[in-house]
């Protein structure tokens, strides 16, 4: 069987969430009202304080791009895509391409949107992305979002690929920073803890996972 590594992004791969990356560069240009931009960063904080689910909060964060044409989007996010590229952890990146080099598959793990993720895929010449994913309809974006890969569904989705593709789970790596992230970690065979949260922090040291920071 084959073996894979996957990374999660949001603080794992880059610092910073890609999502509110992208959300303040479109206020910046006035496709979000300061309103809407005061109102996700207000949900953001209550989802940290573990009062709103996260799939509340990307529900809310993305319906602002309801109605927006998918390849007008797409060329948007490649465009800016520097914003993510400079936030790019320098070591995990390291980590990334020795683990390509040693005959790894690379999928980038994330509850992010697939397009936000797309062209830091193609920076780091991962294999594939397993993410969250944006309705469309006749070219248009809804603003529903699909699949959403976060907590429990993130190991579901990770499952699902593994069988399909034939990788071998026990021989795998997972990196990621978040105790959310703990149902798929407990899964993965080789669970690495990159900048963790106290509790993953807690978690990995008890359980003698690697730990990078």
């Amino acid at each position: 069987m084959k073996k894979a590594a996957f990374f999660d992004v949001d603080n794992t791969l880059v610092r910073g969430n890609v999502s509110i990356l992208y959300a303040k560069l479109y206020r910046k240009i006035g496709m979000i009202p300061l309103r809407s931009m005061l109102r996700i960063s207000y949900l953001a904080f209550l989802h940290k304080m573990n009062f709103l689910t996260y799939e509340k909060l990307a529900k809310t964060m993305l319906s602002f791009l309801k109605g927006m044409d998918v390849k007008t989007e797409k060329d948007r996010v490649k465009q800016n895509f520097g914003i993510v590229r400079e936030r790019i952890y320098t070591d995990i990146e390291k980590e990334l391409r020795k683990k390509k080099k040693s005959g790894y598959s690379i999928i980038l793990l994330t509850n992010a949107i697939g397009r936000l993720i797309e062209p830091l895929a193609e920076h780091l010449g991962a294999d594939n992305v397993i993410s969250s994913r944006l309705d469309e309809k006749d070219g248009k974006l809804t603003g529903e979002v699909m699949d959403i890969c976060y907590g429990e569904n993130k190991k579901l989705l990770l499952a699902k690929y593994c069988k399909k593709n034939k990788i071998s789970i026990k021989d795998s790596y997972f990196y990621s920073d978040s105790s959310s992230d703990l149902p798929t970690l407990k899964y993965i065979g080789h669970p690495v803890a990159v900048n963790p949260d106290r509790k993953l922090r807690r978690y990995a040291k008890e359980h003698r996972w690697d730990i990078l920071d």
